[in-house]
Parts: C-alpha cells; structure tokens; sequence
C-alpha cells in the first residue's frame, strides 16, 4: 500500500445553514469523493490519495460525521444534494466518485444538479424490490437493536455479512472467535483513532440514515432513465443479492453506463482497508479521457482520412490494427497526451474516413500517411499490428519520419504460417459474407493458436467449446452496439476489415530484405503471451532492421495497446524511445 498524502481541512455551509466539512489534497481538476455508510472521510485516504496525483480531491465528511453538522431536521437525499452542491459550488469540482450510499446521492443528484456531468458509482444501492428492501430493513433493524444492547461485534459481523455475501474466510471461522475477532478489531479502532477521526462505534450509528436514504429511492428508478451524465460502474464479482439487483437494474436503465467488474473486488474496496489502488487504476481511466478535436485531410486519390488529435508537444502519430479504429487507441492517447501532440486516424474504410476504394494496398495506406505527415508535421509514428506494418512501409518511402516503435507488426516470413494464417482467414470471410458474425469471431481465435503446429492456447479458456465462444461473442456484439456513441464504430461493422489488412500483410511477401534501408530509429514491441508467428516477425525484423532496439513486455499479447488492455505500460516505452 502507499503512503498517503498530507491533507488540508476546509468547510462550506449548506443550504440550510449545516457546515459541511472536508479534507483536501493534490493539484489538478476538482474531484469529489463521497463515503458511504460506516464511514467518513478518513475511510478515503489511500484513495484519495491515488487520485491526488492526477486531481484536486475532496473529501467531505457527510452530515453527523467528524467537523461536519448533525444530520438536522428533515434529513434525506435532498439534504445530501444541498451539501454537495455547496461543495461544488466552492471548488468547481467537475468529476464525482460516490461508494455505497454515497453513490446514492450522487446519482441522485445528477437529476437536479447540471455540473454533474461525469461520474463514477461503486456498488450505488437503490431500491430494486420489496423482498430485497424488506430483508435490508429488517437487518439494520436488528443492527441497531444489537447496538442499543452493546452487542456492537454481533451488529459488525451481521451487517457485514448481509451486505458483502461473507467475502472472505474471516466469516467461515466459529461464531465465538469471530465474535471475539471483531471486538479486538474493535478495541483497537479506539485506541488507534486521533485528532479528527472517527470511531467505527460512533460511526455505527449513522447507519439507520444511510437506510433512510436508500429507502427514499423507492419508485424512483424511471426518473434515472433521463440521466444524461457520463456514468462509470464499479462493482464486484460477488456481490450480496441487493447489491446485485441494484447493479444490474442501473445497468439496464442507465443510458450512458460503462460497467465495469473487478474479480477480488467487494464493498468494501474503495476504503483503506480494501483495494483502493485497484479501484483508483479504474477510475483514474475514466476520467482522464481527454476530450479530443477532430479533423481530416486528403489523400492523394481523394479519400478522406479523419484523425482525433489531443494533447501539446511533438507530433506522434498512432496506427490502430485490424479489427480497430481510433476508439481503441484512445487510452493509449491519453497516457501520452500529456508528452506529446498525438494524432489517431481512422484508417480507410472506419470511423471518420472514407471507403477503402479501388486497389487498396500499402501504396494507398502510405498516401494517407504522406497527407497526415504534411499536415501534422508530426516526426514519430507508433503502430500495432497492421498498423505497424503500414508505419514500417511509410519508413521506407516517405521522408520526414525520424523514429517508429512498431507493436508486433505481422511480414511474409514462413511461407507454412502465411498459408495457415490464410486458410484461417479465407473461412473467416466466408462466415462474414454469410452473415455469420460470432462464427466468424470463434474461427478468428484460430490465428492465435493454430498458425504454428508449436503453438499453445495462452489461457485455458481457448479450450472452451465453439458454441460457449459463440455466445460469449454474441454477448460482446450486443453490448458493443449499446455502448458505442458518437465517433466510435461497432464491433461488427469492423470485423469486414480484417480481410483488408490481410492483404497488406501478403503484400509483404519476399520483401523482408527492402527494410535493410529503412533508415528512422526503430523500437519493437512484443509481447511474452503472443502467438509464434509474431514473434518470428519481430525476429526477422531485428536481424534487418539497421537502427532497432527490441524490448518485450512480460504478461502482454497482441491486443495490448488497445484501451481496455495495458496501454499504459506501452505508453512508458513510447515515452523514452522518443524523449
């Protein structure tokens, strides 16, 4: 775990006159993290102090809780909303994290709040049925019931175990030691707390308001289809079935949602004592996507090539691959934004550009790339996949290009794979052509496994049957048609492209030998979970290639670059191959 960061206290007074207190740390864009029940700031430290590296972070202390103001009268989720407005009226906060509860008010109060814009929810509760909302009543009764009795250990263990379905072993024990786990953990807590913290003690009896707020949502659920803020969902794989029912229902109802769920995730893993980091790695991602302009420029045959451009610097440009579009480059984007002037063009036949026209080919790729050079200006170039291997052929013709890092571009090189890769792909059109679109993705798992006879599955999972492939792929395509918007293009409107660039990579056929005079600096990039016949290009490459350094990355594969893989770890070796 990493060392948190020092904090400064600052306060705002609500609309009804309740001071509303908050810790703050770190320099950037203003970001409000809101705790849920149980908890106070204090239980947002570590993950604040992720965030700060990248943000402003506030973290206030909700009603009842450390500096801040009794809960008052009339307390609900339009108190809470009045609070946070104050908040984002003092800082100008323009990103929000809510956990729990604290999610809750949140999303809440994007109905009424226009600043709300952009937010992140971990595990929100709302009031999804009578049966789940009966059962959570009847435990935060008994909660409390415990807690007037001083059974505080007993109220820990079964409130704990209701919300978080027994997450870990700790709930497997005998009841005695358990019991008598909780109540050291307990002993200690006081001991422990200093200065303007909170007991857990006193902070078990805030959570009867918490109720009352998730209580309030009940009939509430149409009024959140009119959402219109940019929402990120966190949750775990496990969650208890109220947190289930909740997830799933905003995730039907939400209209711009991205879920996303972590393995070893529970409700607890946005606070200290979880997995902050984890969740900070997720939410930093959602966040930081800069926004973008767009642009075009001509090509030598008319076709219109269009480009997303972000970030100050020098020029570098990006090359998605097969089966992509600038969409998928755009965390790689955001990583290097900060460095350099980065360019993503859609290429022929994707996104912002135009068809792929008569005799497509390299020759019609390196036009494209000429007209982005002249416009740009931009001296460094990054492509994976085909894209590496249009970067490496617009080396070879084209003037201006001082560096290239190429990731795992695919050359003629063993006539055997080449006609395996082939026949694979020559069915995968077939399919294609018959509208069979999840068969043609199964057969696809094929260039990974079957083009070279030494080759083993990566993962257990390509051992799966083709139906569970085809319905696994059936689920991809129907939630990549709910969540593309704007200026992406679907998944199965990309997948006709991949016989395109298999075209430019049989054009490499006997031409190995042409890169000797390939004269820009060249980085390339590999993979140690890649498939053999992109090692043996990345081979053939080194031994020709005059100026080339090679690195390859533990853990990483073909699909590496693209947003929801590692970009970041790429984008590092980007950064000081270039600088």
């Amino acid at each position: 775990m990493s060392n948190t960061r020092m904090y400064i206290d600052g306060s705002v007074v609500s609309k009804d006159g309740t001071k509303i207190s908050y810790r703050q740390m770190g320099e950037g864009p203003g970001f409000i993290l809101v705790h849920g029940p149980l908890s106070s700031s204090q239980n947002f430290m570590k993950l604040g102090s992720e965030l700060s590296k990248k943000f402003t972070v506030y973290m206030p202390d909700r009603r009842g809780r450390g500096l801040s103001g009794p809960f008052g009268n009339n307390y609900g989720l339009e108190r809470e909303v009045e609070d946070l407005d104050a908040l984002i009226t003092k800082t100008g906060a323009e990103f929000f994290f809510g956990d729990s509860t604290g999610a809750t008010i949140i999303l809440q109060s994007t109905l009424t709040l226009p600043s709300v814009h952009k937010i992140a929810l971990h595990e929100p509760l709302v009031y999804v049925n009578d049966s789940d909302m009966h059962q959570f009543n009847t435990a935060v009764k008994n909660f409390d019931d415990e807690i007037s009795e001083g059974k505080n250990a007993d109220a820990l263990i079964n409130i704990s175990d209701f919300i978080d379905n027994q997450p870990s072993l700790l709930y497997k024990l005998p009841d005695s030691l358990t019991k008598m786990i909780f109540g050291l953990i307990l002993k200690i807590d006081g001991i422990r707390v200093k200065n303007d913290g909170l007991k857990v003690k006193d902070l078990m009896l805030t959570l009867k308001f918490d109720a009352q707020l998730l209580n309030e949502t009940k009939g509430k659920l149409d009024s959140f289809k009119d959402i219109s803020a940019e929402v990120l969902l966190l949750c775990g794989s496990k969650p208890s079935n109220l947190l289930k029912d909740s997830v799933h229902t905003l995730n039907e109802i939400l209209p711009n949602l991205n879920l996303v769920e972590l393995e070893e995730l529970n409700h607890n893993s946005a606070q200290d004592n979880g997995n902050p980091e984890e969740v900070s790695m997720v939410v930093r991602k959602f966040f930081t996507n800069r926004l973008y302009t767009k642009s075009t420029v001509t090509s030598k045959d008319g076709t219109i090539i269009g480009y997303r451009q972000m970030g100050s610097g020098p020029g570098l440009i990006l090359m998605h691959g097969d089966i992509g579009a600038s969409q998928h480059f755009m965390g790689l984007a955001n990583a290097l934004a900060d460095v350099f002037t980065v360019y993503i063009p859609d290429r022929r036949g994707r996104g912002l550009s135009g068809p792929f026209g008569d005799n497509y080919s390299l020759e019609k790729e390196v036009e494209d790339m000429d007209a982005l050079l002249k416009k740009t200006d931009a001296h460094f170039l990054f492509g994976a996949s085909s894209g590496a291997l249009i970067i490496l052929q617009s080396s070879l013709k084209l003037k201006g290009i001082h560096k290239i890092a190429l990731y795992e571009p695919l050359i003629y090189v063993n006539k055997y794979e080449m006609d395996k890769f082939n026949e694979i792909n020559q069915r995968v059109d077939q399919e294609i052509a018959e509208g069979k679109l999840t068969s043609a993705m199964v057969t696809g798992l094929d260039v990974i496994t079957k083009v070279n006879p030494e080759e083993k599955p990566p993962s257990p999972i390509y051992y799966l049957p083709r139906f569970v492939w085809k319905l696994i792929f059936r689920m991809i395509l129907r939630s990549d048609s709910k969540y593309v918007k704007e200026d992406d293009v679907l998944l199965e409107d990309l997948l006709p492209t991949r016989h395109y660039d298999n075209i430019l990579v049989n054009e490499t056929e006997g031409k190995l030998n042409n890169y000797k005079e390939v004269s820009a600096d060249v980085l390339l990039i590999g993979g140690t979970k890649s498939s053999i016949f992109l090692k043996h290009s990345l081979d053939a490459l080194k031994k020709v290639l005059p100026n080339v350094n090679r690195v390859e990355l533990k853990d990483l594969d073909h699909d590496s670059p693209q947003n929801t893989r590692d970009p970041e770890v790429i984008a590092q070796e980007i950064i000081l191959f270039f600088l």
